[in-house]
């Protein structure tokens, strides 16, 4: 496990909000910075160059599959991973995305994915 990370959740529930903080915060000890919407994903992602995003695919203003490829088409984030919530694999990878995750999913599945995407 990587031992530090800042990462950037984009997740428009507040329930899912919060167990996403709190598997990254409490169970993986990473730096956890949330936005409600892909605009303030974008603004966070722009300021932090975090080192890991999750996102969820259909989140208001700027769907998750956008703000890859917004992430993308900027050299100094583009080498950033994204792991897309709720997006078909073919999709998401096709636009960029590192990984996706379908709902629901466990807690053991989220952590082997974002680690696992933080060491390729």
């Amino acid at each position: 496990m990587q031992p530090y990370a800042r990462v950037v959740v984009a997740e428009p529930s507040d329930v899912m909000s919060s167990l996403l903080e709190h598997i990254v915060t409490r169970i993986l000890a990473w730096e956890c910075n949330s936005a409600t919407t892909g605009h303030q994903a974008w603004e966070l992602v722009q300021r932090l160059q975090p080192d890991l995003v999750i996102a969820e695919g259909h989140i208001r203003d700027m769907d998750g599959l956008e703000l890859v490829r917004r992430m993308q088409s900027h050299p100094r984030l583009a080498s950033i991973p994204v792991v897309l919530i709720d997006v078909l694999d073919a999709e998401a990878r096709a636009a960029g995305a590192a990984a996706t995750i379908a709902k629901p999913f466990g807690t053991g599945a989220l952590v082997r994915t974002l680690t696992q995407v933080l060491h390729q």
